[in-house]
């Protein structure tokens, strides 16, 4: 029997390869996305892809808790500081600094968003021989009947364990070395956007410190006196709630960056961690702590896979030749 995989939908609704900046690169592999792929959905002119998410979904309370305290305490809580110093280095230092992580913020919150994680070809193996159309795999949909265990990468027929991958849930789509899916970016995790949700920690981590430092600054009294320090509370209401509100975001995410920190130390995922893959057995990924690292940081984000299912040339051996044309896995007689 000849498997062939073929494009589901509109006849030239797959990927088209397309150039781009950096940032494009970096979301789409150069890829333009004209049809949906699971429950994402393209956008930018078909170049990225967003997850239509929104009841798990937390995103608006993301842009919401990342860009009000920072305006609130650049509008409110720096100007003060400006009036009352007797130089303006300190201020301007204050303003710049928490000015550059909400951009650098932002940055990478949209990076993450829009990025295509990893979406593999999903090959649904297992179903029923005799049920018509039981090879077929619509699009990216899990539809729950069957248990996905191989995918195709580069032409290969790949065992869904040796990609680390795993079907996400919420997207309904197999996600290359899948971590988790953040509710609060709207987005799966994976290996093409990790490293940006890494540097979106460390960019709130950096936001939260220094709102939280500027609102120190403007809280502390001229005199060191345990009154003096209550009645400077009382008089700087925008200033306290903007220290209280930072405090709790720091303790949190400190401790999710050290969790992080940790998993990239040792090479492993947290759907992983979760599962315990690696516990009877030794991690073939962990490659020591500074190896891992510097993968990390320094090896270069991979292309899209979704961009090379269109290549027709790309033929595999599993019991029958398969032919890469598209997007799913249909038997044909």
């Amino acid at each position: 029997t000849r498997l062939l995989l073929k494009l589901i939908g509109d006849g030239a609704g797959g990927p088209s390869p397309a150039r781009g900046g950096s940032l494009e690169r970096c979301m789409g592999g150069g890829a333009v996305f004209h049809r949906d792929i699971g429950r994402y959905r393209p956008q930018c002119g078909g170049r990225c892809l967003v997850a239509d998410v929104e009841e798990d979904s937390a995103v608006i309370w993301t842009f919401a808790l990342v860009v009000i305290p920072p305006v609130f305490c650049l509008c409110l809580t720096v100007p003060p500081i400006a009036d009352q110093s007797s130089s303006v280095t300190l201020p301007a230092t204050l303003g710049g600094v928490v000015f550059l992580f909400l951009v650098s913020t932002l940055y990478f919150l949209l990076s993450v968003m829009f990025t295509e994680p990893g979406i593999l070809v999903v090959a649904d193996l297992e179903a029923d021989d005799e049920k018509e159309g039981s090879y077929l795999h619509e699009g990216y949909m899990h539809d729950g009947g069957h248990h996905v265990t191989h995918v195709v990468v580069r032409g290969k027929l790949v065992d869904i364990a040796a990609r680390r991958a795993k079907m996400c849930r919420q997207t309904d789509c197999c996600v290359d070395r899948f971590d988790h899916f953040c509710p609060w970016v709207g987005n799966a995790i994976g290996r093409r956007n990790y490293r940006s949700f890494i540097f979106f920690l460390v960019s709130v981590l950096g936001l939260s410190l220094s709102v939280n430092l500027t609102s120190i600054i403007r809280i502390t009294p001229g005199e060191a006196r345990a009154d003096a320090w209550f009645d400077s509370t009382g008089q700087h209401p925008v200033a306290l709630g903007l220290f209280l509100l930072t405090l709790l975001a720091l303790m949190s995410l400190t401790g999710l960056f050290s969790y992080h920190a940790w998993l990239i130390s040792i090479a492993t995922t947290t759907n992983e961690h979760m599962k315990g893959t690696w516990r009877d057995e030794s991690n073939p990924h962990d490659r020591g702590f500074y190896a891992n690292w510097k993968h990390f940081l320094c090896d270069a984000n991979p292309p899209s896979f979704l961009s090379e299912t269109e290549q027709d040339a790309l033929l595999i051996d599993f019991d029958s030749s398969l032919e890469v044309v598209g997007y799913s896995l249909q038997r044909l007689e």
